[in-house]
């Protein structure tokens, strides 16, 4: 019986491809019980640099749910600009399962939408392990509706509209920790 160290044939891959260069350290060959083996010298510094910048070019992923086809246009156009991938649904029925599909970074959330309303939503998402993290940035025409939000630890932050752009971009990156 083969063992293994649990991970599958493509990342098996990678991982030699990585790990087998000189760019992280290098593998030293010594005789061992069973015969030759070799042990890998990794240069923890360069590797976690390596994965820093992996982890930086990365886009992030904004799911917006929100009924008006043209705040989504905008928000759309803005955010890619900012260098976000940007995906929307249009209904409170289809943004759970568009939540746990498209695994968001953040999600800019209308509270009056069709099927189901933002702070059933927020509940859903606070009441779901896999969801509960996620950062929300709520929507909202009504300003008295951000009050219903606060016990709410994954919302972040509260835009009444009309916003203004350049106080939704900032609260975007707040949120997901683009602020440099």
């Amino acid at each position: 019986m083969e063992q293994t160290n649990g991970i599958g044939p493509a990342a098996k891959a990678h991982q030699h491809a990585v790990f087998s260069s000189d760019k992280f350290g290098r593998e030293i060959p010594h005789a061992g019980k069973n015969g030759s083996i070799k042990t890998f010298f990794c240069h923890i510094k360069k590797y976690n640099k390596y994965i820093g910048n992996l982890k930086k070019n990365m886009k992030k992923r904004i799911l917006i749910v929100e009924d008006e086809a043209g705040i989504i246009d905008l928000l759309k156009l803005v955010l890619n600009r900012e260098g976000y991938e940007v995906a929307s649904c249009q209904s409170g029925r289809d943004a759970i399962a568009a939540i746990k599909a498209y695994h968001p970074h953040l999600v800019i959330l209308d509270v009056m939408l069709p099927g189901l309303d933002g702070a059933s939503i927020v509940r859903i998402m606070n009441e779901d392990e896999m969801l509960s993290s996620t950062p929300v940035i709520i929507t909202s025409a009504l300003v008295e509706s951000e009050k219903m939000f606060l016990p709410f630890p994954q919302v972040k932050g509260f835009a009444s509209k009309p916003f203004v752009l350049a106080d939704l971009t900032a609260l975007v990156k707040k949120a997901i920790g683009d602020l440099m």
